[in-house]
């Protein structure tokens, strides 16, 4: 996943021409079609109540760009899906690395993909998960790529001088805590909020 289109080849470094489709590159060197599909990444939206975990940015690149005017941004744990995982151990992987907190990859639910782009020209296909809090186990800690880690509830989120973070493009409704916390429990619990 790049932030810029395909200029050359992957194959043998010629120029590749630009299709019709937008992520869709020709080489006439070599007559291979090159692809800029977008990369899998899984999110994990842990419920405890009416609250939902999420980390705290500690990217200043990913702050900055596009700027956010909040002194903080918040997101649901996650990340890349890395050779040879599937979607729901990335998910779990990705849990314990940003928040210490320990779930079996078996017990997270699926409720939701989804396409977004990051940020201009990064493309990827979100595998949302959901669990309850006490379905986990370890201790709730910030890793090394978070500056923070805490539950929230929707109402606390938006009277604090912090934003649940808003990627470029995505559906409207995920950029909503209260949409997480609806269909994380609706997953997890069968009851909705």
């Amino acid at each position: 996943m790049g932030t810029d289109p395909y200029e050359y080849c992957p194959y043998c470094g010629s120029v590749v021409r630009s299709m019709d489709l937008p992520t869709a590159y020709y080489c006439g060197s070599c007559e291979e079609y090159v692809f800029d599909n977008p990369a899998a990444n899984a999110r994990v939206a842990v419920v405890d109540g009416d609250r939902i975990l999420l980390v705290e940015i500690d990217d200043e690149f990913r702050i900055d760009d596009p700027p956010y005017d909040h002194d903080s941004e918040w997101m649901l744990p996650g990340g890349h899906v890395e050779v040879p995982e599937q979607p729901r151990e990335a998910a779990a992987r990705e849990l314990e690395e940003e928040t210490g907190l320990v779930a079996d990859s078996e017990d997270l639910e699926l409720f939701e993909t989804v396409y977004r782009q990051v940020v201009e020209g990064a493309h990827a296909v979100l595998s949302l998960y959901a669990i309850e809090k006490e379905a986990t186990t370890g201790t709730l800690n910030a890793g090394s790529d978070a500056a923070d880690v805490r539950f929230w509830t929707p109402a606390e989120l938006g009277a604090a001088d912090a934003s649940f973070r808003e990627l470029h493009v995505e559906p409207r409704e995920c950029n909503v805590p209260e949409w997480w916390v609806r269909r994380a429990l609706e997953a997890t619990t069968g009851r909705v909020s």
